[in-house]
């Protein structure tokens, strides 16, 4: 039995010891393991090649791409392609294979395989077009597709910041079709000593000639087809379009025809396409609940800035639910300040009427929902100490499973007539806020 318990003190021992070691050797790996080449090569590019302030991975400045049966195929840049330009994923995959446009167009696509670099100061517009509202709205949307391509450019910082280059959108003008009003480009080269780029100027030019809808309706045409075509240093982008949503489609389409190249540290578009394109379907929406869980503005747009550059249309703002109603009524506050999670998430009628603006530049329509006549909970408990009676029912009433379908409970109280009265002004409120009501049309 001694010998037993003295064994056994050994082996817990022993077993000490090499846990220590495989701890040792575990949080010293990357010492004692040999530097491979790979390794060595990404060191000398991240301390020599690659300055520390651009936002690209390291690691893919080591390779180059080109196009094989449709396919961009790797290879290494130090061994096989140092002496030759490199040629980043993003450059090979915009011009090798099919076109790289989303949603797929449905008419026809034809698309070059020449890309030319360029800068944003390059671009200019001009739209033609006998309703003013139109021309107007388009210039906003023109600030929302040239701010969008900044956003991508990623020049050095040292040039934007010494050159005192001006950035604001007024640089790129939209020129109006009225002769006495319009503003031409410079003729001077807009290229950079130490950036070299293939053209001098990208005009963009827009017909809008058959609707003058400044909102999105239910049946708006947005169909368009777009033309690029380059003649020497400059390059043309001639949009034809019936509607203004139309024309707010093809600069999305023109969007995804730019990119940047991180090897000439420029925008790159396609030097030759012609694209043919009308959705598929009128309705092309997203929802997004703002009740179960806030959201913020900021959040919001960026959704709807996402949903722009995918070419959806209408975004189903489902605003209130049983469990807040964030929504701050002009006639009825109470609601939000019964309803709403906190003092700061809530949605006013000012943010309200900006979400709209914000959505409708980029050919939205914001369909915004009070939920009733079920989940309806939290925001309708104010009733009787107004004088107004029960205004919901069972609100929060548990186990729920007696009283609604789904946590927590509340459904409005169709015997109250005070109810009907607030739902007719707050779904008033809700459409002078949002536009045009013709989404009720296919329910008539």
């Amino acid at each position: 039995m001694a010998l037993t318990a003295s064994l056994r003190r050994t082996l817990i021992a022993l077993f000490a010891i090499m846990t220590f070691v495989v701890m040792v050797f575990y949080w010293n790996q990357d010492v004692l393991k040999p530097a491979s080449y790979l390794s060595n090569f990404d060191r000398f590019v991240r301390t020599k090649l690659v300055p520390e302030r651009e936002k690209i991975f390291v690691s893919e400045k080591t390779w180059t791409y080109k196009c094989v049966n449709d396919r961009c195929i790797r290879e290494h840049y130090l061994t096989q392609h140092y002496h030759e330009k490199r040629i980043p994923f993003l450059t090979c995959s915009m011009t090798c294979g099919g076109p790289k446009i989303w949603p797929e167009p449905t008419g026809k696509v034809s698309m070059g395989s020449k890309s030319l670099t360029f800068f944003t100061e390059n671009v200019k517009a001009r739209i033609e077009t006998p309703f003013e509202k139109v021309e107007n709205l388009f210039r906003d949307a023109f600030v929302v597709f040239m701010d969008e391509l900044r956003s991508i450019e990623n020049i050095d910082k040292e040039d934007k910041t010494h050159e005192g280059e001006n950035h604001a959108a007024d640089g790129n003008v939209v020129a109006t079709s009225n002769p006495s009003g319009a503003r031409h480009t410079d003729e001077t080269s807009r290229c950079k000593p130490n950036h070299p780029c293939d053209i001098d100027h990208l005009e963009i030019v827009v017909n809008i000639y058959k609707y003058p809808d400044i909102y999105l309706r239910h049946d708006t045409d947005e169909s368009y087809n777009i033309t690029l075509k380059s003649d020497s240093r400059r390059i043309s982008a001639k949009i034809v379009a019936r509607s203004f949503f139309g024309a707010r489609n093809a600069l999305a389409t023109l969007h995804q025809m730019v990119w940047y190249d991180d090897e000439e540290k420029l925008l790159r578009i396609i030097g030759r396409a012609f694209v043919e394109d009308a959705p598929k379907f009128g309705y092309r929406g997203l929802m997004l609940d703002t009740s179960r869980h806030y959201f913020s503005i900021e959040a919001i747009k960026r959704t709807l800035s996402g949903m722009a550059l995918s070419k959806l249309n209408r975004f189903h703002w489902h605003m209130t639910d049983s469990q807040s109603f964030p929504f701050v009524s002009r006639h009825y506050p109470q609601l939000a300040a019964h309803g709403a999670y906190s003092n700061h998430e809530v949605y006013t009628t000012d943010d309200v009427r900006d979400v709209v603006e914000f959505a409708r530049v980029r050919g939205i329509q914001i369909i915004p929902e009070i939920d009733a006549p079920a989940h309806a909970g939290n925001g309708w408990d104010w009733g009787p100490k107004h004088g107004l009676g029960e205004l919901s029912l069972c609100i929060n009433q548990q186990p729920w499973s007696f009283y609604c379908g789904e946590p927590p409970c509340g459904q409005l109280n169709p015997k109250n007539n005070n109810t009907y009265l607030i739902l007719q002004k707050l779904y008033a409120e809700l459409l002078e806020l949002t536009g045009p009501t013709d989404f009720f049309s296919p329910w008539r």
